[in-house]
């Protein structure tokens, strides 16, 4: 048994390019995606707008404005002096006092836009507040204290779960593939050990080994090398990259081994059904893997929330999807009964495929070797 596991062992971690898809190519992704939107999406950097007033000095609406200091950087011009401010860059916006309070901008865009906000927030509250001074002058006091005071009476509240930046979902769907790639293991085993698929395969067939043993010994070695990359790729992910996977590394090393249980499994079943040449089943297999890939949230953002909307059934059996809601259970809802049941599900598929794989190996007979 253990010279079966050295030595195909040795015999797959020789196949460079077996290796790059299951190790390289999700490490590679991974970093890509690090530099191509998350490390710029998580360092914000807030601008303060440059704002010229064009008002008397006592004018209440520059005191509204001073209000805003940790947004605006507002300056009190002239007429002409702040449209050559606009003009040059200098400032995003005019406001301009008058019989009308208005806004003049020289472009569109997020400043102008806040701006614009701020003068209707302000304009509403001038007209309520004459409205009440008419209507209900006793009232007038205790409603600008209450303006005032709107911050204190704000309270912040928790819905529960540990809020996150929604991009990391391509990260938990990177995983998800990268599981799914240990298919392509389980196919080179798989097929190395049919008769009529290679030489290799017609000396093991021929040999005094059970069947038993070796498919056991090629599950193990591929299963194990899966299990490995994987581990490879969460910790680059978590320690270099800084993604936040989650804190609890035992759930994460469990939920690993149940994502790669099923990719290592679902390449054995496909390569030990169909009589059609290898390469047309592992470009088909391939074919499979990134379409569930793309289901689960690894090319389109929310991707798995509008499939679940469309078709739960889907995501219901989908690995990848299953494999990122794990992690979204672990790290957003915090829901471990959510948690377990895509850990369930995942190992009970992954045995489905590999004791029907199994079934089909045994049962295969040659007429010649």
């Amino acid at each position: 048994m253990l010279h079966l596991v050295k030595y195909r062992f040795l015999q797959i971690i020789r196949m460079r390019a077996l290796m790059f898809w299951a190790l390289l190519f999700p490490v590679i992704l991974g970093t890509l995606y690090y530099f191509g939107f998350w490390k710029n999406a998580n360092c914000p950097q807030l601008e303060m707008i440059d704002v010229a007033v064009v008002a008397e000095e006592d004018s209440p609406f520059l005191t509204f404005l001073e209000g805003a200091e940790d947004l605006l950087s507002f300056h009190v011009m002239e007429e002409e002096e702040a449209e050559k401010a606009l003009e040059n860059g200098k400032v995003q916006g005019i406001y301009t006092e008058g019989r009308e309070r208005t806004l003049t901008v020289a472009a569109t865009g997020v400043a102008p836009s806040i701006l614009e906000t701020i003068l209707k927030q302000y304009n509403t509250n001038e007209r309520l507040i004459e409205k009440v001074a008419v209507e209900h002058p006793e009232r007038l006091e205790g409603m600008m204290d209450s303006m005032k005071a709107y911050r204190d009476r704000t309270t912040e509240t928790s819905l529960g779960g540990t809020v996150r930046n929604s991009l990391v979902e391509y990260f938990f769907a990177l995983v998800g593939m990268a599981c799914m790639f240990g298919c392509d293991l389980g196919f080179a085993v798989s097929l190395s050990s049919n008769a009529d698929q290679s030489p290799v395969g017609m000396r093991r067939n021929i040999s005094y080994l059970s069947r038993g043993k070796i498919m056991m010994a090629d599950f193990l070695v591929v299963y194990g090398i899966h299990f490995v990359n994987l581990w490879i790729l969460i910790c680059y992910l978590k320690g270099i990259l800084r993604i936040p996977l989650g804190e609890d590394n035992g759930k994460i090393l469990l939920l690993c081994m149940a994502g790669g249980m099923i990719g290592v499994s679902f390449g054995i079943i496909a390569g030990s059904i169909g009589k059609s040449s290898g390469t047309h089943r592992l470009n088909f297999l391939t074919l499979i893997t990134m379409l569930l890939s793309f289901f689960g949230g690894l090319m389109v953002q929310n991707m798995r929330h509008i499939v679940d909307k469309c078709c739960p059934l889907l995501n219901a059996w989908n690995p990848v999807a299953l494999i990122s809601d794990g992690f979204f259970s672990m790290t957003i809802y915090e829901d471990m009964a959510r948690y377990w049941r895509n850990v369930m599900m995942l190992f009970g598929m992954g045995m489905m495929f590999l004791v029907a794989g199994c079934i089909v190996m045994r049962r295969k007979r040659y007429d010649s070797i």
